[in-house]
């Protein structure tokens, strides 16, 4: 970065037929994606070592020192070095040492272990542009980490290490320490030496190859639960697993798969917790690493890079071209989260879901066992709920022109999608399922004046009539951000995906639920088609415990499937306020109230008394 020609960002150019493509949900991220986010990287390294300079930091000449060695490995060998510089956690690295600096992040670590791993990046770089080099590296609480590489188990306590590479030999010397094989990346772990292991897959003229990124400190940014260290085991079995969903892609994804090949390079391991026994994420500062716990099957890791794809196309995307405005404050609902999503994030998922839309309209005829049944819940849910999202973000006013474009493109897609005919089975459950999202979130993240909710408390503990206005006023207060998955969907899932086994037991909703937890008997009554029963048995759920939002969920449901045509119920139109005074209630006298009663006096307001 010694000479400013060779490293200004160039223009990338993203044609017209190109852009339309990403819009409808496909396309690949190489070419003027790829170019934009080493552009983007590039201003990043000059961005960390200008302000370090400008606030002070220490190390300064190690960081001069790093940049003149990774200018020299770039005119050495230009795509040796770009590997490295794309190395998803670099972009990480670099966002959080940016933020350290300029002080929007406080942390515990000293500055010095983050900035020293700008060191072992060039480090990697030369080593991988077969340079010759001498410089020193400064080993952290993690330890020395080479990008693309691995980690040297070095002790913090070993100081300033003076590092020595000879071009072809595959090693450092580090003075004090012994000989590093950094090139080493497909043996077992050693004394000194951790190597980044590598997954592949060859499916016919389809291959992919991946980092099982364990080791690198920044690898979890986003606040996930990364995975330690795998064994070898754990490792082999992720080998499996990829070319399980390897072989899906390149049989009946073909386009797909060659992007995802091109696109993404790492795995980052997560560990599975009771609130996400399944999950994937990907981030804007880590492009082409996708984030994920041990996939149950080769199908949902599949469908998870699929997913983790999409919304890494579209976040290089949006670093090229903007799609809608900064300043916007709005929040909305968004199908597949528990919390509202500002527009960005309302997009971003819409986006995904689109590409897994595709993804599982594949496999609604895919040989591949269960990939059927399970493909024609999926495909009805989610293209109903991408469906339900655009019309939001075409209303938002924060969408540039291209933006327009860019959504417009999604629409024409997701009606092309939504033509298709879905059994009538798998429609009903996903139905199902998008009804109970929508009715958690409202009752999540949807509050009531707690001035009225305090005024008609008094009124029912008085035997006094409802007071005016009929319905409190409510506001949106996000909740948890988190992905919740109630024990009604989990059944409507097995009820399209293994319908045998939950017909034999629709007649047993105690077996049914213990299946599936956390599901209720309530749940599997009323999954199962037995409505009045699940709604006395949800009742009952909610005099033992009225805080329990997803009791309440399944009444409002219960309710709505009820009543009769036309006929308003004001457990759907007030959740939240019914919902919000049996709390308040309950606190007050120990005992919930009956909601129907509740939910009929609040109906009935100045009619008459509590009965």
């Amino acid at each position: 970065m010694a000479d400013q020609n060779e490293h200004t960002p160039r223009q990338h150019v993203l044609t017209l037929a190109e852009f339309d493509t990403l819009a409808a949900g496909a396309g690949r991220a190489h070419g003027a994606l790829r170019g934009g986010q080493l552009s983007k990287r590039v201003l990043l390294l000059r961005s960390v070592v200008d302000n370090g300079v400008e606030r002070g930091a220490p190390l300064q000449a190690d960081l001069r020192g790093a940049l003149t060695l990774l200018s020299a490995a770039q005119r050495r060998d230009r795509v040796a070095t770009e590997t490295v510089l794309l190395s998803p956690h670099v972009g990480a690295w670099a966002t959080h040492c940016l933020r350290r600096l300029r002080g929007v992040t406080v942390a515990t670590t000293p500055i010095e272990d983050d900035l020293a791993y700008l060191v072992g990046l060039a480090a990697g770089a030369a080593i991988r542009a077969r340079l010759d080099f001498e410089i020193t590296l400064r080993a952290t609480a993690h330890g020395l980490m080479f990008p693309t590489f691995g980690m040297a188990t070095v002790p913090r306590d070993a100081g300033p290490l003076r590092a020595r590479h000879r071009a072809g030999s595959g090693s450092v010397e580090l003075d004090g320490v012994g000989t590093i094989p950094v090139v080493q990346t497909d043996g077992p772990d050693t004394r000194l030496w951790r190597p980044l292991r590598r997954l592949t897959s060859t499916v016919g003229d389809q291959r992919i190859s991946v980092v099982l990124d364990d080791l690198d400190p920044y690898r979890d940014h986003q606040g996930l639960s990364v995975a330690g260290r795998l064994s070898s085991s754990e490792a082999a079995a992720w080998q499996a697993r990829l070319h399980e969903a390897w072989t899906i892609l390149a049989r009946d994804h073909r386009m797909r798969a060659e992007a995802i090949a091109h696109g993404v390079v790492a795995f980052v391991p997560l560990q599975a917790t009771e609130s996400a026994p399944e999950l994937s994420a990907s981030s804007r500062d880590t492009f082409g690493a996708v984030a994920l716990t041990y996939p149950t099957d080769g199908l949902t890791m599949a469908g998870a890079l699929v997913h983790e794809f999409q919304h890494a196309k579209l976040s290089a995307l949006l670093d090229l071209v903007p799609l809608h405005g900064r300043s916007s404050s709005q929040l909305f609902y968004a199908p597949w989260r528990s919390d509202p999503r500002p527009l960005r994030g309302l997009l971003q998922g819409a986006y995904a879901y689109l590409g897994l839309c595709d993804f599982w309209q594949v496999h609604r005829a895919a040989p591949t066992e269960n990939g059927a049944p399970l493909a024609q819940f999926e495909f009805a849910r989610w293209r109903e709920q991408v469906w339900r999202a655009l019309p939001a973000l075409e209303a938002s006013g924060d969408l540039t022109a291209e933006g327009t474009r860019f959504v417009s493109g999604m629409r024409s897609q997701a009606a092309v999608l939504r033509q298709v005919k879905v059994p009538d089975r798998p429609a009903a459950f996903a139905r199902l399922a998008s009804a109970d999202h929508q009715m958690t979130w409202r009752l999540r993240n949807m509050r009531p004046e707690p001035e009225i909710v305090a005024q008609r408390a008094d009124a029912w503990l008085a035997g006094r009539a409802c007071p005016a206005p009929g319905a409190a006023p409510s506001r949106l207060v996000p909740g948890e951000a988190a992905f919740h998955m109630t024990g009604r969907i989990r059944l409507a899932r097995m009820g399209a995906l293994d319908p045998g086994r939950f017909d034999r037991l629709r007649d047993d909703p105690a077996r049914l639920a213990a299946l599936v937890p956390p599901a209720t008997v309530a749940d599997a009554r009323y999954v199962s088609g037995d409505v009045r029963g699940a709604l006395q048995a949800y009742r009952e759920e909610i005099a033992r415990d009225p805080n329990r939002i997803n009791s309440w969920t399944g009444l409002a449901l219960a309710r709505r499937d009820l009543a009769g045509q036309g006929e308003a119920d004001p457990l759907d139109a007030l959740p939240e306020e019914i919902f919000a005074l049996t709390v308040e209630i309950a606190r007050r006298s120990g005992t919930a109230p009956d909601p129907l009663r509740l939910a009929a006096w609040l109906a009935a307001q100045g009619a008459g008394t509590v009965n």
